[in-house]
């Protein structure tokens, strides 16, 4: 089975969610592995899947950033210091010891959950950064607020098993969509504060990342942004080849995958009706 991996441009929020619905179509029918990571081209708001619009107008902060739906559920991601990826790979392949699945199936596949945030908190780990997957009985706890936790606004504000927390604060939760015969699964690292979400630390308080806070927390001998952006996605590269046995072969664009992709397309992720659903 061919693999393929990306340390993709930055884009819009747009083609970032029509891309990865893509790679998603594009695992089943070519029965390929495809990861991905990625940046905003401007800050953006991204909407759960279920998350009524109306929603929005609870939240100040980013009420002038341009929004987009997800296909995932959750809450919402204000994508501004963060890193975001992408797998797509097809439904029968398994992770790890984990046995694959045969024809369609829902639900979601702990097995990659695991073997991703995982591999997260070692690379935070060999950063000088301690980190830790938040469960039921952690003593951590969402910020307080008073609203339920599982319908807080913001996806870094609510918990759920599995998620990373460095101290008290969530710094990456993943989300996964299974479609005929792949499964996706994407999520963020949290890199550090954006003004259009103040309540979250991320990593580091900083909401400045032209300056040397936020390099300054990681015990970064390469010393620079670009090397631990770089050094990231290697780690995510070697996770996913040995949990699948697949060979992930590094591309520079996303023209060298099985993906043709020639944007604009259409799309339901720019329709004003998908995104503004109450």
């Amino acid at each position: 089975m061919d693999g393929y991996a990306l340390n993709d441009i930055p884009r819009s929020g747009v083609e970032n969610m029509a891309l990865d619905q893509r790679l998603l179509e594009v695992a089943a029918a070519e029965q390929c592995v495809l990861l991905r990571v990625y940046r905003w081209s401007e800050p953006t708001l991204s909407l759960g899947y279920f998350q009524p619009y109306v929603q929005r107008l609870t939240h100040s902060h980013s009420s002038d950033l341009p929004v987009v739906r997800r296909a995932t559920g959750g809450g919402a991601i204000v994508h501004h210091y963060d890193w975001t990826y992408c797998i797509a790979l097809p439904e029968q392949l398994s992770i790890g010891n984990a046995t694959p699945r045969s024809g369609v199936n829902l639900g979601a596949s702990q097995p990659l959950y695991d073997c991703l945030h995982d591999s997260v908190i070692e690379w935070l780990s060999t950063r000088g950064i301690t980190a830790r997957k938040w469960t039921n009985d952690c003593s951590v706890d969402s910020p307080s607020q008073p609203v339920a936790k599982q319908h807080r606004f913001l996806c870094f504000e609510r918990r759920s098993c599995g998620d990373i927390v460095v101290g008290d604060h969530k710094v990456m939760g993943s989300a996964q969509r299974r479609g005929r015969g792949a499964l996706l699964q994407h999520g963020s690292l949290l890199l550090a504060t954006s003004p259009y979400a103040p309540s979250l630390q991320g990593l580091s308080p900083t909401t400045d990342l032209t300056c040397q806070s936020l390099l300054g927390r990681f015990d970064s001998p390469d010393g620079s942004w670009e090397n631990l952006a770089a050094s990231f996605f290697d780690h995510l590269c070697h996770t996913l080849s040995a949990a699948t046995g697949v060979d992930l072969r590094r591309v520079a664009a996303i023209d060298q995958t099985p993906c043709p992709w020639h944007w604009p397309v259409s799309t339901q992720f720019a329709d004003p009706q998908w995104t503004h659903r109450v």
